[in-house]
């Protein structure tokens, strides 16, 4: 499977690019720490991943722009999308088809993934 993504890293990256920018064309779920945030602060966190464009060699080495982080006030957020089936019940077969793959973006503060 790693060669089918290596394969289509652009078409993947194109479809993640556009998920993550609009929150469109998938599911987003947040950590409790996300949701507990005030409204103003959660939206200036979602609005930093929607134009985050800073991939790079460490954080995206396959080049599908599926993760990333930013930093809000000091406090740093990271987000990862997910290729999973329609169902969401399994992985994905072929990211770069839309028709069979929804994507799943997590999104969770970093002092709640380093505990």
């Amino acid at each position: 499977m790693l060669f089918a993504i290596k394969e289509n890293a652009k078409q993947i990256a194109e479809l993640n690019d556009q998920f993550r920018q609009t929150f469109k064309g998938g599911k987003v779920v947040y950590s409790e720490g996300v949701k507990a945030l005030p409204t103003m602060e959660r939206v200036k966190v979602f609005s930093a991943i929607k134009a985050f464009s800073n991939f790079n060699e460490e954080n995206d080495p396959y080049q599908e722009h599926h993760f990333g982080s930013v930093t809000i006030n000091g406090e740093r957020y990271f987000f990862m999308i997910d290729y999973f089936t329609l169902g969401l019940k399994h992985y994905s077969e072929n990211p770069a088809d839309p028709k069979i793959t929804k994507r799943v973006m997590t999104i969770i503060k970093d002092s709640e993934f380093h505990r």
